[in-house]
Parts: structure tokens; C-alpha cells; sequence
């Protein structure tokens, strides 16, 4: 480790030094699935919307499908297929979303080639610039699960 990374300031250097054992794991991601449910069976959480971290939702997004979930049952706890029926419909469109969201993260700032990099800030700058809401992240952090209604949709470019 201390050889892959020889120009690290001394803090880092010391974290380097100390670390006994070092590893890569894979990032795997998934397009949002069709479906949830099937019967009285749903998935919720990652077993449902897989995600890359580059926009540190996962967890969120597993709090906010256990409310609704928990919120649909006890409106019809007679009729769990329904429940479920319900809290799959307004639960897909946001984790999708955020799912996707996730993975254009990934895609514009975690470039490995310099030139890459480089091309992304000149169009991300020129973009931005034209759209100043263009990285507009409110859709994401202002939506309310326990309102009751539907993701707010993000807005258009």
C-alpha cells in the first residue's frame, strides 16, 4: 500500500503504515426491477432497489419503504396483496429514480482518466452555468415519505 500511494501527506502516511491489511471489493449495480410484490411477499431496501453509494441513499431509501410499508398495512391490514399493491406503486418511482440518480453520480464524478475529468468539469461548468439548477438535489432530500402522496417528481432540464 505504502508504495502505491508514496506521496501522501503525513496523516495519510500514517493510516497507510498502520493498515495490516488492505482490499478491493466490487461495486455492483442493478437497473430498478418491475416489480416488488407478489401475493402477500414484498421486498423492501436493498433486496428491492440496489444502489451504488454515490449519492449515500440506500439507507435512506430502506427508512422511507419500511414507513409506507408499515403506513399501507395498517390503512388495510385485511387485505395485505392491496397494502402491498400500494406501497410498491408509490415506493418504485422514487427508489428508481434514486437509483439511476445514483448511478449518474458514479458515471460524472468518479472518472479515472485525467482527460475524462477534465472534459467533465468543462461541460459540467458550461452546463451549469446556462442551468444553474442543473445539480439540483432538492427533489431528493425534500421529499417527505410520511406525507402519504407520491415522489416528487425531479425537475426538468
Amino acid at each position: 500500500m505504502s508504495a502505491a500511494f508514496p506521496k501522501v501527506g503525513d496523516d495519510m502516511r500514517v493510516l497507510i503504515d498502520r493498515a495490516q491489511n488492505c482490499f478491493k471489493w466490487g461495486l455492483f449495480d442493478r437497473d430498478p426491477l418491475p416489480w416488488w410484490s407478489r401475493g402477500r411477499i414484498t421486498l423492501l431496501g436493498d433486496a428491492a432497489h440496489p444502489m451504488l453509494p454515490f449519492l449515500a441513499q440506500g439507507a435512506a431509501m430502506a427508512i422511507e419503504d419500511g414507513f409506507v410499508l408499515a403506513r399501507e398495512l395498517s390503512l388495510s391490514p385485511e387485505d395485505l396483496a392491496a397494502a402491498l399493491q400500494r406501497y410498491e406503486a408509490i415506493r418504485r418511482p422514487r427508489s428508481g429514480k434514486v437509483q439511476l440518480a445514483a448511478r449518474a453520480q458514479a458515471n460524472i464524478f468518479h472518472l479515472t482518466s485525467p482527460a475524462a475529468r477534465l472534459k467533465r468539469w468543462l461541460k459540467l461548468d458550461r452546463l451549469t452555468k446556462s442551468d444553474p439548477k442543473l445539480l439540483n438535489r432538492d427533489w431528493l432530500y425534500e421529499h417527505d415519505a410520511t406525507a402519504g402522496e407520491p415522489a416528487v417528481a425531479s425537475p426538468s432540464r
